[in-house]
């Protein structure tokens, strides 16, 4: 098994992959509004609550919220660069918008993504989901609920004070409300009170061990901390929950090679590249990197010429092109073989 010392590992792993369930900085911070439409193929816009997710360096989110009744939703970044959002829910397939570009300065810009419905969405629980959660929700009285859907309507308007509020009544109201908890926990990433979201997040996966959702969140604010042998963990446990999700394998792929695992982390990089992974041609580039530690520059090449391939403007093109130039320079490098005279 192929294992990176920890000596080199920041010399292996140039990019710092932003884990975190939201920014930690304050709202005054926040300088461009991201105004984020999801709609069907037809532009009819999405009712149901879809999870939007903000993805820059190293496509894994950035920060996270749910659209309204009527598919909108507003995220926030206070820095430049490329970004794209992605969007999933239950009844619809995952989707990734166009890559977009925020200047220094820029106040607001607008992102389309366009979604197809699940077969027999609303007629059964989609693949790789369990009845658990659905179970749970039945029994959420309605005025839980009503205060869930405050705190998300005051997410939508970045009032968090206001979020924490409506979801700290919501789990009073329902105790078991793992839902609550899971968007309570991403309320205090908000504010940057990450004990607060950790006391919250651990809360929702004890509540929930099916909820990959809160698994995945809790995993991230862990990866955050350094903390990524408890992340993987936590990572291993959605996946038994979504097998095929296309966020979790990256991001344990990721935490994977931060811990020196290439072997495990060029496995779960692989599984990316056999489900649909638009946005998360990440995968590529921590398989080129797995297959550079272990010296096979073929291979390495091949991934990362794929990744430009899909994502040629994308977060880490750049750093994709000079791991080109640098494997190029390692296999002129290595001994050749020298034929022996007969």
């Amino acid at each position: 098994m192929w294992r990176l010392i920890v000596a080199s590992l920041s010399v292996l792993i140039p990019f710092s992959v932003s884990v975190s369930l939201a920014q930690t900085r304050a709202p005054m911070e926040v300088t461009t509004q991201i105004q984020v439409h999801v709609t069907y193929l037809n532009d009819r816009p999405v009712n149901g609550q879809v999870l939007v997710e903000l993805m820059g360096a190293e496509s894994v989110p950035i920060t996270q919220t749910f659209t309204d009744r009527d598919g909108r939703a507003l995220l926030f970044i206070s820095s430049p660069g490329v970004f794209r959002v992605r969007a999933s829910g239950m009844d619809i397939e995952p989707a990734v918008s166009d890559s977009f570009e925020i200047h220094p300065g820029d106040r607001m810009t607008v992102a389309w993504v366009r979604v197809q419905q699940k077969q027999g969405a609303g007629t059964r629980a989609p693949a790789g989901k369990t009845t658990v959660t659905t179970a749970n929700e039945l029994r959420i009285p309605l005025d839980a609920k009503k205060l869930f859907m405050q705190g998300m309507e005051a997410l939508y308007r970045h009032d968090y004070p206001k979020a924490v509020e409506s979801f700290e009544k919501a789990v009073a109201a329902y105790p078991p409300y793992d839902a609550a908890y899971d968007n309570l926990g991403a309320t205090y990433m908000q504010l940057g009170q990450a004990d607060k979201a950790r006391a919250a997040f651990e809360r929702a996966v004890q509540l929930n061990d099916k909820n990959a959702d809160a698994e995945r969140n809790y995993a991230r604010l862990l990866m955050s901390g350094r903390e990524d042998a408890r992340a993987i963990e936590w990572l291993n446990k959605a996946l038994t929950v979504e097998p095929q999700d296309p966020a979790s394998l990256s991001l344990i792929a990721v935490a994977q090679l931060r811990t020196g695992n290439v072997d495990a982390a060029l496995q779960n990089a692989l599984k990316v590249h056999q489900v649909p992974h638009q946005g998360y041609a990440v995968a590529h580039y921590v398989a080129g990197r797995a297959y550079e530690t272990m010296q096979q520059y073929q291979k390495a090449t091949a991934e990362y010429k794929t990744y430009l391939q899909e994502s040629p403007d994308g977060p880490e093109a750049q750093q994709v092109r000079a791991a080109l130039f640098r494997v190029t320079a390692s296999a002129n490098s290595a001994p050749q073989a020298v034929a022996t005279p007969q």
